[in-house]
């Protein structure tokens, strides 16, 4: 799981404008506030290639944050009846495309294919 570059883009200019989205755009890392720190900015399509190259099967491909971070308005999100029909929605969202593209954050699950050495198989 990793925060997604493009949804960056799109939840500066939401929250901030366009200027910041331009900024966003235009880097290859990215600040993490959580951790006082920054990273370089990794795309889903990169890790799972990277993920593929090594042998792994991709089961699962998975978004956080796809709704939620698009209400600039945090203080809806405090009443109760707003914030439940957001959490359904994220739910009914978090694993279809093209909405797993425009969460703020990316989730992969991959495993070893059967008979792999290491392998715990899939069921």
């Amino acid at each position: 799981m990793a925060p997604n570059p493009a949804a960056r883009v799109i939840g500066r200019l939401v929250r901030e404008g366009p200027e910041a989205a331009l900024d966003e755009l235009g880097r290859d890392d990215m600040e993490s506030a959580t951790f006082a720190t920054t990273a370089r900015a990794v795309a889903r399509d990169e890790v799972e290639a990277q993920l593929v190259a090594a042998g792994l099967e991709v089961v699962g491909r998975f978004a956080a944050r796809v709704a939620n971070d698009y209400v600039a308005d945090d203080g809806r999100k405090a009443d109760p009846d707003f914030y439940a029909a957001l959490e359904r929605l994220e739910l009914a969202l978090c694993d279809r495309e093209p909405f797993i593209s425009l969460g703020a954050l990316w989730q992969l699950v991959a495993v070893r294919p059967v008979g792999e050495p290491g392998s715990r198989g899939r069921g």
